[in-house]
């Protein structure tokens, strides 16, 4: 059993205690700092929990009182730029037909293939679909930790879970291909 020492007793505990026994002090908060940094564990923003939409409000009134101070009444004419940009994050739009979706659940469920590969800061995954010839026949959905996909086509349902959390940036259809471009972190 491994021990370390509690910060304020000195005394031996296991290391899997996030409370000393002895005095009550939270070991597992200072474990946590040590090993991740200041916040701990949760010392990070999510990128699809973060969004940017009404913001342009605060921000703008932020620049007007940055550009007031910095300037003021010393040096008329001249203006400050500041640019704040994210990446344009498409969102995926499921237009499947009512035809279609009945269809669904009397189809076989096969695996679909993926090639995946990265280039520069993009993440970009090739998903067999054989058969889907419109972008309206696939679902995308994001789920907590992953992507769902569900493409149809006239003799199965074609289903890949893709264990990520990145944003998407692009999506469309080649040859019986649906391709996937994500932004890398």
């Amino acid at each position: 059993m491994f021990k370390e020492k509690c910060k304020r007793c000195n005394r031996k505990i296991q290391k899997d205690f996030d409370f000393c026994p002895y005095c009550g002090s939270n070991v597992g908060k200072e474990r946590n700092q040590r090993d991740f940094g200041f916040l701990g564990k949760d010392d990070f923003i999510a990128s699809d929990n973060f969004n940017l939409q009404g913001m342009d409000n605060i921000i703008s009134s932020l620049m007007n009182q940055i550009e007031s101070q910095l300037i003021g009444k010393k040096m008329p004419g001249k203006r400050i730029s500041i640019s704040i940009s994210s990446p344009k994050i498409k969102e995926p739009k499921n237009n499947l037909s009512e035809d279609k979706a009945r269809e669904m659940p009397k189809l076989p469920r096969k695996e679909a293939k993926a090639d995946v590969r990265r280039i520069s800061d993009k993440v970009i995954y090739e998903i067999e679909v054989p058969g889907v010839i419109n972008l309206n026949d696939i679902l995308i959905n994001k789920l907590e930790n992953s992507i769902e996909i569900k493409a149809i086509s006239n003799e199965a349902v074609y289903v890949k879970i893709l264990p990520l959390k990145l944003p998407l940036i692009n999506y469309r259809l080649e040859q019986e291909k649906l391709i996937l471009e994500f932004k890398s972190k």
